[in-house]
């Protein structure tokens, strides 16, 4: 017999797609420590959170996500929230409902059950406000942060964890090529007085702190 196919209205998740860290993971095994520690913010269904369990060498890693219902604005483009029509007038690019964000919890939790590497992970089911309180500052070697919806929420993420990687850590997050999203990030570097050198590709940044 063969399995049931999931409902045809869940958000897909086809095992061809490239995860969202899949360019950034030379990076972890290459600047990073043995037995590092890390985080992903936004870990949805788990694709890029096994891909750095079983690629990279890990001794703990967190994953954040309050597996709740969202509404997302980041424009796929050059849009940003002050000109987007979307966010004005407060119509979502996609949205993600109770049934389908509990398809996707029923994912990440199989493979992360299944990776092998399930002992060393640290789950934090909460909104990331929460579960910054759970995480000391200078404890990460790396973080990627994929869980903003918005200009202000991808600020206020950036800015909220930046210090919980060491010095020397790397600090990634996915959707560089939405403008909302570099600008957050210029606004963080700005806030922290810092000028990195900035690695962008396939969507993603990354800079060494």
């Amino acid at each position: 017999m063969q399995p049931p196919e999931p409902p045809s209205d869940c958000i897909s998740c086809d095992q061809q797609e490239k995860p969202e860290i899949w360019s950034l993971i030379h990076c972890i095994n290459l600047i990073c420590p043995e037995n590092c520690v890390g985080a992903e913010i936004g870990v949805s269904d788990a694709k890029s959170f096994n891909v750095i369990l079983q690629s990279c060498s890990i001794e703990k890693l967190y994953g954040v996500d309050p597996y709740k219902p969202y509404d997302d604005f980041i424009s796929w483009g050059d849009g940003d929230d002050e000109n987007d029509y979307s966010k004005k007038n407060n119509i979502p690019n996609y949205s993600v409902n109770e049934y389908q964000i509990d398809y996707i919890k029923l994912l990440s939790e199989f493979r992360i059950k299944w990776s092998g590497q399930s002992r060393k992970v640290c789950f934090l089911e909460k909104d990331s406000s929460e579960a910054l309180n759970e995480i000391q500052d200078n404890e990460l070697d790396f973080i990627f942060i994929d869980s903003y919806t918005c200009h202000e929420s991808a600020t206020k993420e950036l800015i909220n964890w930046y210090p919980k990687v060491k010095t020397g850590g790397l600090m990634m997050g996915h959707d560089y090529h939405c403008k909302q999203v570099k600008q957050a990030v210029e606004k963080m570097l700005k806030h922290y007085q810092i000028a990195p050198k900035i690695s962008d590709f396939d969507e993603s940044f990354c800079f060494i702190k």
